[in-house]
């Protein structure tokens, strides 16, 4: 080895995935010092994320300490090893969830915390190859609707939120009046002008418009068919006996959704990569919905102290013109959510803290270790909907006992 040059070396390692370069750099000192190249690491998460191709990504990938860092943060997934086993009625009935992490404590961490500060970079990939790449800076809505953003149920969609390279500059522009119009027309109810209330109502008007026409955009444009490997699929009876197409559509797809924390310098892979949970035929016989995620820790932010993170996918089966009697998949939905043990949604001021806990929890490159996690908190949402259902049919009883009782006492008083 001593006879080669670094140039060989160096050609050899920038072939070679993320976990082969990690092991490589442990060989020896040659491998060791030419795994620390930026532009290594580079290759490797652009092969393994597209999104992380474009120069707005690459620059923010910088600023938080390299694309190195950002591989070994990223790649492994994330791995909740404390899911409690929590008993429906230990659940502290005078602390709801929206004044659980109301006291000084939240307030100044919240205060740490802003939806600008995240950025979600997601890629989907169907057997290898990649079908969707998108990215959103910041917390949609989170600042132009700011009074109802941390009552409402956290969510990002990607659709509703991700804009083509070139619209992207003039719907932030868009979103940023928007913003300021609303906050000058709560301060200016009594100064200003009837003419400029009007105006301030065109503008967000338009700004609404403008962004539904971008979401639009992106709506049913992602098509997986024959060509990208789908098996043919003719008729959708034949399809709920066997099976096929499903199948291959939960094996065949790949989801990865990173969140940036800008300020914090930290990153997360929130997905699961694999599909771990699935419907056929939902809502509709056109749909197929699966869904991918992780459990987080939430302590200190609500009661049962774990939340899981639910990535939601939804196809929808169309007839392809000019392909005979084949179908194709249209990829309809894609969104990010928060639930609790109890699957109650968890709102946007939790959903911040929620998310800002993520990126600092253990990590592990064992998939079986993120799968079991899921099953335990599955296992635990169980046991409490098994409770409270005792739980209410024991009131019930003791309601009817009461009045059947009431009923005996007010008979014996008129004998």
């Amino acid at each position: 080895m001593d006879a080669l040059s670094n140039d060989i070396f160096y050609d050899i390692l920038r072939r070679v995935d993320g976990a082969t370069l990690a092991s490589a750099s442990c060989a020896c000192a040659t491998f060791n010092a030419i795994s620390k190249e930026e532009r290594l690491w580079e290759d490797v998460c652009s092969s393994m994320w597209p999104s992380t191709k474009r120069e707005d990504v690459k620059t923010l990938i910088s600023s938080t300490g390299g694309f190195k860092k950002f591989y070994a943060n990223c790649f492994p997934l994330i791995v909740s090893k404390d899911v409690p086993v929590i008993r429906w009625t230990e659940y502290p009935e005078e602390c709801t969830e929206g004044e659980y992490n109301y006291g000084d404590e939240g307030d100044d961490e919240l205060e740490n915390v802003s939806p600008s500060d995240f950025v979600s970079i997601v890629d989907i990939k169907y057997k290898e190859k990649t079908i969707c790449s998108k990215v959103i800076w910041g917390i949609p809505n989170a600042n132009v609707y700011n009074g109802w953003f941390s009552e409402c149920p956290f969510r990002i969609d990607l659709f509703a939120c991700s804009y083509r390279d070139d619209d992207h500059e003039v719907a932030q522009n868009g979103c940023q009046e928007l913003a300021i119009s609303n906050s000058e027309e709560e301060h200016a109810n009594d100064v200003m002008p009837s003419s400029i209330h009007q105006d301030l109502s065109t503008l967000r008007s338009q700004s609404l418009r403008m962004e539904r026409g971008l979401q639009q955009k992106f709506v049913g444009e992602v098509t997986l068919s024959v060509s990208e490997g789908l098996p043919p699929i003719t008729s959708l009876e034949r399809e709920r006996k066997d099976g096929k197409l499903w199948q291959e559509l939960r094996d065949g797809i790949k989801l990865s959704w990173i969140i940036v924390n800008s300020k914090a310098k930290q990153a997360a892979n929130l997905s699961s990569w694999c599909a771990i949970d699935g419907q056929r035929h939902w809502p509709t016989n056109k749909d197929f919905l699966l869904q991918f995620g992780s459990v987080v820790p939430a302590k200190e932010i609500l009661p049962y102290r774990v939340v899981k993170c639910i990535i939601a996918m939804k196809f929808r089966v169309i007839d392809v013109e000019g392909s005979g009697t084949h179908m194709a998949l249209n990829l309809t939905d894609v969104c990010m959510q928060l639930g609790d043990v109890e699957g109650v949604h968890v709102n946007g001021r939790s959903g911040l803290l929620v998310l800002k806990e993520a990126l600092r929890c253990d990590r592990s490159k064992n998939y079986g270790l993120v799968v079991e996690s899921c099953r335990l908190y599955s296992k635990a949402q169980s046991e409490i909907k098994k409770e409270k259902i005792r739980h209410e049919n024991m009131l019930e009883r003791l309601h009817i006992l009461g009045g059947f009782t009431a009923f005996v006492l007010v008979f014996c008083y008129f004998l």
